[in-house]
């Protein structure tokens, strides 16, 4: 005996919590002591609001800014920002447009912007952010406390900005500006900016797990010396998302506008980046604005380690004499970076060689004539994009963190910023924001899980001894119930495919509990039919079904040894009694027993044919 039961219920589960609908709360007056804006709430920034004080936000709060009046929020150098959502459980904070969904676009409002006291380049050591400033002076940033602590974002969403503050200025989605290392910037996401994804300018605040997403100028701008430790990031790009105004590119670096020896030099150091152009491949006809993967110019010592350049018109560019001596005197690092895709891999001004350069062998650089000679999943799909690679990608087991400036950074063994097993993107992060209604707070984006398995008995060692075969999607965690009440609650199982023996013939619930990666969960029930089947209780049975598919009938034929009774019900697929022919006495020998499907709908069911020896189950086709 054989038989295999197909469960065809696939559920579609979001986890994560919706608040009821949430009050509007403008915001229209600077913060000057301590606020806590709440998930409870909905809050619109209108104009440009200072924090010069204090600033929690909750998990799972939105935050609007206001499209009429270009709604900006700006940390003073003497405020603070704490946006931490740090449970797995816990749903993104969210910068979003005030408009609509279906409406937003690229430079609703204006952005967040984050000022502190840590050392920049500029005469004097501290500037001023002419977009925002006012006679207060609030648009200060710049001093010399390297450690100076400016808050934390912690699974922040951005999404939207960089309106035109003044006539001549737009600012990032996030702006750092002399941010000091004590500031946690980790899981922070902008996406469909009009300027700059992270705009950085001078400071010294790390950065991990951060994603650069369909903004219209630069992935990551470097300026006025910035010098902090970036790993795990991510730069993509959207043909269609440009502003025209200095070329869209996905990192550049100088060290001040006049690219001048000023000190602290612009000297960071980033470790598996990815930076995604548009060049999907040779044939992709691309925007004349973009320019190049990474261009480091105007004297700045930016060193770039175990990362990839891929779809861009130009590769790396060095640019310029004092960046190129730079390079050629070991003040920065180019080492272990692939480009793929690109029509020019190598540009460099003045007659450099870059060439020579990149392929010192030391430096196990590499070049990739097309994009998927990388084998990432789905590195295109605006979307919903998948950077991990694939089996058999060059970046597996091909990093190298041997550099003394590696020293303070997670060693892994892949290049780029995603292992192939885990993308850490995901549940927090947005890649579709457009259509997202944010007028009932933030929520957990999780994948749908589909559930469903099948069993199937194994007479040949045990008949009684079941199969299990998830064929469960989405999940990663699964908890089995047999219902199996005589094993004292002890008919649990963590398996991704289990095997339960039962102590008797009979029916049981069999409950499957499936667990996403951001614990999303949905669950089935289902009553299995297990038994010794009909041919193992009578030898030399048989048992078939006609026609099958049916329509307004179908015939039991059965052939018996010996006289048998049979209780005959058909159920549907999750163990719902739809029919119940009830007590049916077979004689021995061939016999024809035929039974009406009158006002039972087209689909698959079962007819469970049971006996004092056990059960037999047997699909059965409706149509009509």
């Amino acid at each position: 005996m054989k038989y295999s039961i197909i469960l065809l219920l696939a559920i579609l589960s979001m986890a994560g919590t919706l608040n009821a609908q949430s009050p509007v709360v403008e915001v229209t007056t600077d913060i000057t002591t301590f606020a806590l804006w709440s998930s409870d709430n909905v809050y619109l920034i209108k104009g440009t609001i200072y924090v010069s004080g204090i600033l929690v936000i909750q998990p799972g709060t939105v935050i609007k800014g206001d499209k009429a009046t270009k709604g900006t929020l700006v940390i003073t150098r003497t405020g603070q920002i704490n946006a931490n959502s740090v449970a797995d459980d816990a749903p993104a904070i969210v910068f979003t447009s005030s408009a609509p969904e279906g409406s937003r676009a690229p430079g609703d409002w204006g952005g967040l912007i984050m000022l502190g006291q840590a050392p920049i380049n500029a005469a004097g050591g501290t500037s001023l952010l002419g977009a925002v400033n006012n006679a207060a002076n609030d648009g200060q940033f710049g001093g010399t406390n390297a450690a100076h602590i400016s808050g934390s974002l912690q699974k922040v969403r951005i999404e939207y900005a960089g309106a035109s503050l003044t006539a001549s200025a737009r600012v990032g989605g996030l702006t750092l500006a002399g941010v000091g290392s004590g500031t946690t910037i980790r899981n922070v996401q902008v996406t469909q900016c009009a300027a700059d994804g992270f705009e950085i300018r001078g400071g010294t605040v790390n950065m991990n797990q951060i994603l650069s997403h369909r903004n219209a100028d630069d992935d990551f701008d470097l300026s006025l010396g910035y010098s902090g430790r970036v790993q795990f990031a991510v730069g993509m790009r959207d043909n269609d998302n440009v502003n025209g105004v200095n070329g869209a590119n996905g990192l550049v670096a100088v060290n001040d506008a006049g690219g001048s020896g000023a000190i602290p030099l612009t000297s960071a150091v980033f470790s598996n980046l990815i930076l995604v152009g548009p060049k999907v491949n040779a044939s992709t006809v691309v925007d004349s604005d973009f320019q190049d993967g990474i261009r480091l110019s105007g004297n700045a010592r930016v060193s770039i380690y175990n990362s990839v350049v891929m779809g861009y018109p130009n590769g790396l560019n060095i640019d310029g004499t004092a960046t190129q001596t730079a390079a050629s005197s070991g003040g920065f690092d180019v080492r272990r970076l692939y480009i793929a895709g690109a029509d020019n891999d190598l540009v460099a001004s003045g007659g450099w060689d870059i060439d020579a350069y990149f392929s010192e062998a030391a430096r196990m650089n590499e070049l990739f004539i097309a994009n998927d000679s990388l084998k990432l999943q789905n590195p295109f799909n605006l979307d919903f994009p998948d950077f991990r690679p694939r089996l058999g990608s060059p970046l597996i087991g091909a990093a190298d963190f041997s550099s003394p400036a590696l020293s303070s950074f997670t060693a892994v063994s892949y290049m780029g910023a995603f292992s192939r097993l885990i993308d850490w993107s995901l549940c927090w992060s947005n890649w579709d924001p457009s259509n997202t209604s944010y007028d009932e707070g933030s929520e957990l984006l999780a994948s749908p899980i589909f559930v469903d398995f099948s069993y199937q008995g194994r007479p040949e060692d045990d008949s009684l001894t079941v199969d299990f075969t998830n064929i469960t999607t989405g999940a990663v965690k699964y908890f089995w119930s047999f219902g199996d009440f005589s094993s004292g609650g002890a008919d649990t199982s963590s398996l991704e495919n289990p095997t339960w023996t039962y102590p008797s013939a009979g029916s049981y619930e069999v409950r499957l509990l499936a667990t996403g990666p951001c614990d999303n969960q949905d669950s089935i029930s289902v009553n299995t039919f297990i038994g010794l089947g009909l041919s193992d209780w009578l030898s030399g049975a048989q048992l078939t079904l006609f026609p099958n598919p049916a329509q307004n009938y179908v015939m039991l034929d059965l052939e018996l040894p010996l006289e048998e009774e049979f209780n005959l019900v058909l159920y549907d697929l999750t163990g719902r009694v739809l029919r119940d022919y009830g007590s049916v006495a077979f004689p021995s020998g061939q016999f024809r027993y035929t039974m009406s499907l009158d006002g039972i709908e087209p689909g698959m069911y079962l007819l469970l044919v049971s006996g004092q020896g056990g059960f037999h189950a047997e699909k059965l086709q409706i149509n009509r």
